[in-house]
């Protein structure tokens, strides 16, 4: 493992008498998006027959728009003549590019990191080297752990029984093996939302599953304005549901209880954070 962030370290491996030297630096997490990791960098061009080095960023040709990490610009690998091959990790999608005379590779990952990756391949790459010249360059596909995504729109939930609908998708969908997200999403009415236990779904899902995620971030609340016409109000938020039950209970007290009611809102207000859901 490499340790250094300013200095690129090499190792070397003898491989039936052509010397490989194998390089990195460590990632530097103070970086700016999308910085160059190897700007302000040292090196010298080792004593090997291929030089390998290995990165932990995305790369200019193959980052998505939103990418926030590292980023290796074309001109950079241009610049250090001497380094033959770039294997970058970071970017879990494969992709292969020739820049002047060096090879960058981006192996992609073994495995599915996120729900986002669901459909993108898995696997690593095959280097066979003769000198610097690559006899065998290719992506080995490789079959990862299932992963899958379930939706339950709110409008198929039964008023009076949401919980036991949804443990029914929930065994219906089960396997030990796969990592499984549900997705709520929908408007409820209050009275339904309350009868939907969202800690014990959770809890099911990860006795039946490898993994399980509950996602109920679109799950809205129906709202009724001053003439009883019912629409859909805004997402649930934990915040929001505390502070209406507290004032609710505080109503009902006097004195010394109602005083005691309105510190715990408080200081549970200040715990969870202004922007909590």
């Amino acid at each position: 493992m490499f340790t250094k962030r300013t200095e690129i370290e090499f190792d070397f491996v003898k491989v039936e008498g052509a010397t490989v030297a194998i390089g990195g630096v460590a990632p530097d997490p103070r970086l700016d998006a999308r910085a160059d990791p190897l700007d302000g960098v040292t090196w010298k061009s080792p004593p090997a027959d291929v030089t390998l080095l290995l990165l932990h960023c995305g790369f200019e040709d193959c980052a998505p728009k939103d990418f926030a990490e590292a980023l290796l610009p074309k001109a950079r690998v241009a610049q250090m003549q001497g380094i033959d091959y770039f294997f970058l990790g970071d970017i879990h999608r494969t992709h292969q590019a020739v820049v002047d005379k060096a090879t960058v590779i981006i192996p992609g990952a073994t495995e599915r990191m996120t729900f986002g990756e669901i459909g993108e391949k898995a696997g690593f790459y095959y280097v066979e080297l003769d000198g610097k010249d690559a006899v065998k360059l290719s992506h080995q596909s490789i079959e990862p752990q299932p992963m899958r995504r379930e939706i339950i729109r709110t409008t198929d939930l039964p008023d009076d029984a949401p919980t036991e609908y949804v443990f029914d998708r929930v065994r219906e969908w089960a396997d030990a093996e796969q990592l499984l997200q549900l997705r709520i999403e929908g408007p409820l009415a209050r009275e339904v939302y309350h009868r939907l236990r969202f800690f014990d779904i959770w809890r099911l899902g990860n006795e039946l599953n490898f993994y399980f995620d509950l996602d109920r971030a679109d799950v809205k609340l129906k709202s009724a304005d001053a003439n009883g016409a019912t629409g859909v109000g805004e997402s649930v938020s934990v915040r929001r549901e505390i502070a209406r039950v507290a004032d609710e209970l505080a109503a009902q007290r006097d004195g010394d209880d109602r005083a005691l009611i309105e510190e715990a809102r408080e200081m549970v207000m200040g715990r969870i954070g202004r922007d909590e859901l």
